[in-house]
């Protein structure tokens, strides 16, 4: 699977720039939202956390996220924290993910 992400990233940046909505009074749809959620977990495969954590906090803009992607997030942010030597912070996003 991994060495299909990169792939797989830029056809999902493709279809994010296409249906971008043109105005914020227009309603974001389902699959706007699913997008993000998709990216972020390429993202997190890549060990792109930063990355990843951007596309869930523009998921839970666009529709709060379920407790899987939640649960995938917090992931994220602890794996971000642990890279950054920020270890208290990284304990607090694992245990808050179990």
């Amino acid at each position: 699977m991994k060495r299909k992400t990169k792939t797989g990233l830029k056809l999902i940046t493709q279809l994010i720039d296409r249906i971008k909505p043109t105005s914020p009074d227009i309603p974001h749809d389902y699959i706007y939202n699913l997008v993000f959620l998709y990216r972020a977990y390429a993202y997190f495969v890549s060990e792109e956390y930063e990355n990843s954590l951007k596309d869930y906090i523009k998921a839970n803009q666009v529709k709060k996220l379920n407790s899987a992607a939640q649960y995938n997030m917090s992931l994220t942010q602890g794996l971000k924290s642990l890279n950054s030597k920020e270890y208290e912070n990284a304990i607090s996003f694992f245990s808050k993910s179990s």
